[in-house]
């Protein structure tokens, strides 16, 4: 798996997995078992264009790539499956976590450190070998290890690890939040991702920070978008 990731461009057999799933819907793993008959595709150039409306542009930009050094920290929340999308996606259960303010007894717990920045958090792990089941999509705060979880939230220890991190700037319309792919293929440029001992990847989405907020008053906000490193 390695050489064929390397074959063709990728730097690690993770990354590669992660494409091929997005492609086929099936892990490369899977293909293999099953014999399946894949579309073949042949290398494609793409030319950059942007779009203006009204002079703006319209694209999501990358404006920051940069390492943060994250303690062990607690995930509290709710998890989610691939079974729970709505859609295709979360946005109904974020919309019933504010409309049923379960954020609340999230934000009366204790503060992270001043260098540890929070926010309401959307993670994500999967093991690349079995993504459709695997996957997990949680909604919550990271929290300090010792934190007690709330009655009625689930939590997850995470480990000290450095992340890579993408700042997203743009609307909400534009796509902001379907960027995974760039920001990985950004990160992975300049380091190497974690998968722990069972063979999980971690990354976030950082919302309502100090920078997730409307930056020159037309609706463009930052999101931070990070994923752990080895």
């Amino acid at each position: 798996m390695i050489d064929i990731a390397l074959k063709y461009g990728y730097e690690s057999s993770d990354a590669f997995c992660v494409a091929f799933k997005r492609l086929y819907g099936i892990t490369p793993s899977q293909a293999r078992k099953t014999r399946r008959k894949l579309k073949r595709y042949d290398p494609v150039l793409f030319t950059l264009s942007i779009s203006y409306v009204k002079g703006e542009p319209t694209m999501i930009e990358i404006q920051n790539v940069h390492r943060e050094q994250m303690p062990p920290l607690k995930l509290i929340g709710k998890r989610y499956t691939n079974a729970d999308r709505v859609d295709g996606s979360y946005g109904a259960h974020w919309q019933e976590w504010f409309d049923k303010k379960w954020f609340a007894p999230l934000e009366a717990l204790p503060m992270l450190p001043p260098d540890v920045e929070t926010g309401c958090i959307g993670f994500m792990r999967w093991n690349c070998a079995d993504f459709d089941t695997s996957f997990e999509y949680w909604i919550g705060t990271m929290d300090l290890l010792d934190t007690s979880v709330p009655e009625g939230y689930e939590s997850i220890e995470l480990p000290a690890k450095d992340v890579g991190v993408c700042w997203l700037y743009g609307k909400e319309k534009d796509g902001i939040y379907g960027q995974h792919d760039r920001c990985v293929e950004a990160i992975e440029a300049k380091w190497e991702l974690y998968t722990d001992p069972q063979g999980y990847m971690y990354c976030f989405e950082r919302y309502n920070g100090e920078r997730f907020k409307d930056q020159d008053g037309k609706n463009r906000v930052i999101l931070d978008y990070g994923i752990y490193l080895k």
